[in-house]
């Protein structure tokens, strides 16, 4: 079943110039991630596995930044929680629907019966810390699917887009840290899977 869009988003939100401006004073850097929370309505558990289709990424203009910004693979970490802490997921890519298309699978996860699950599917921070030009902008949907195709269940759905604002260069001392979020749910939906 699709459940929603998604937007990831690690880059700066305003440009950097060579001289100093009000625009460098303004720049910070953009951490957004998909955070699914998904609650299991039957008296069993859910075997279940997530699906991402971006689309693929068309040669860019000029100026902006190569391709490998625009795809999940080796860029994002996909987390799953129900009453711990996070857990990592594997996810892989799988054939393309079309040549318009990339998809992504993930390894299956157990959803106990009547709990409450969060997947978070996020930038790799890490990168953007040892490298602070590795930027990340893709865009898609989430589906979800039962391994179980022998019965089917309700899960209830609660797709979000959450973020942060950082520094543009949080290695610079005199700099205030400051840090700003945002997250707006992105609709609710109740199906069998």
């Amino acid at each position: 079943m699709d459940i929603s869009p998604f937007e990831l988003l690690l880059k700066p939100i305003a440009p950097r110039t060579a001289t100093a401006s009000q625009a460098n004073v303004l720049s910070r850097v953009i951490v957004q991630g998909y955070f699914l929370t998904v609650s299991n309505l039957e008296k069993r558990d859910r075997e279940l596995k997530l699906f991402l289709t971006i689309s693929e990424p068309s040669d860019p203009p000029n100026a902006s930044p190569p391709n490998e910004t625009r795809i999940l693979d080796n860029k994002t970490v996909l987390l799953y929680d129900v009453a711990a802490k996070n857990i990592p997921i594997n996810f892989k890519r799988i054939e393309a629907v079309n040549e318009k298309f990339i998809r992504y699978e993930s390894d299956s996860f157990i959803l106990p019966s009547w709990a409450t699950v969060s997947l978070q599917l996020l930038p790799d921070v890490q990168q953007f810390l040892n490298n602070q030009q590795s930027f990340l902008e893709v865009r898609g949907f989430a589906s979800l699917t039962s391994d179980d195709s022998t019965a089917s269940g309700e899960l209830f759905f609660n797709p979000e887009i959450r973020g942060t604002f950082i520094p543009d260069n949080l290695t610079d001392p005199v700099k205030d840290i400051d840090f700003d979020q945002i997250a707006y749910s992105l609709g609710t939906t109740r199906a069998k899977v």
